[in-house]
């Protein structure tokens, strides 16, 4: 009897913790925070189901394509836009199925899908020399990808993140265990194969991704920026790997 009891219990404890895991994947994905204001006049679009805005630049040769963090929709992200418009170049962002005024459901390999129908998109107009993409905490693996399958030679990753896991572990402490089923979002992965060439720029005090979780992504970019606090990005040092030709 209480041997059936105990089994039971068990059964009930593992069925939570799976319930809880598919719960997780299912949902963890989907954007928080609202839209805030526009600080410019986008060129708006729709490709697909994805909803989209361009930010021109006459002048430019070049076509920056933004994939996005998890917070918000693209309006939160526009402030790197605008930098990145007045370096020089277009720029693309867009909003992740699910995410913004973009329709469909957000998972791992939709957002994957996602970045490359957008990357498909400006090829068609752009040579993959023309092309950098830029990928911001989850955006990282994003971008990665992309890059990888439309052989983009330029890649940007701002504190990019190592992978669910990785992260996971770095702040479950003796708890890490349970990021055992959590293996999305792999960038490392992604970033040993990637054969162009890779910037890496993240804050030593960056508090929600810890600078030691992004140890092995550091060893595998080909070029590092560390900043410290809330210290601006160095647009000028960006600029400069943009446009000069790898090593």
């Amino acid at each position: 009897m209480t041997r059936n009891i105990l089994f039971n219990i068990g059964t009930a404890i593992v069925t939570l913790i799976f319930m809880s895991i598919l719960l997780i994947k299912r949902f963890g994905y989907f954007p928080s925070g609202k839209p805030i204001d526009l600080l410019e006049k986008y060129t708006e679009f729709t490709h697909s189901h994805l909803h989209g805005w361009m930010l021109d630049n006459p002048s430019a040769t070049s076509i920056i394509l933004y994939c996005k963090d998890r917070k918000g929709d693209m309006s939160h992200y526009q402030h790197k836009a605008r930098a990145l418009r007045d370096m020089g170049y277009k720029v693309i962002m867009f909003d992740y199925s699910g995410y913004g005024k973009s329709t469909g459901v957000p998972s791992e390999q939709q957002l994957y899908d996602d970045a490359s129908m957008m990357t498909s998109l400006i090829r068609q107009q752009h040579n993959p020399h023309q092309i950098i993409l830029w990928g911001e905490g989850m955006g990282a693996p994003i971008a990665t990808h992309a890059a990888i399958r439309y052989r983009i030679p330029t890649l940007i990753l701002d504190s990019p993140l190592p992978s669910i896991n990785t992260l996971a572990r770095t702040h479950l402490g003796r708890a890490k265990f349970m990021a055992l089923p959590f293996n999305e979002f792999n960038t490392g992965v992604y970033l040993s194969v990637y054969t162009g060439k890779s910037l890496l720029i993240h804050s030593v005090d960056n508090p929600i991704i810890p600078y030691e979780s992004t140890m092995g992504l550091r060893k595998l970019a080909t070029h590092h920026i560390p900043l410290e606090g809330d210290q601006d990005i160095p647009w000028g040092d960006i600029k400069s790997f943009i446009e000069t030709d790898s090593q």
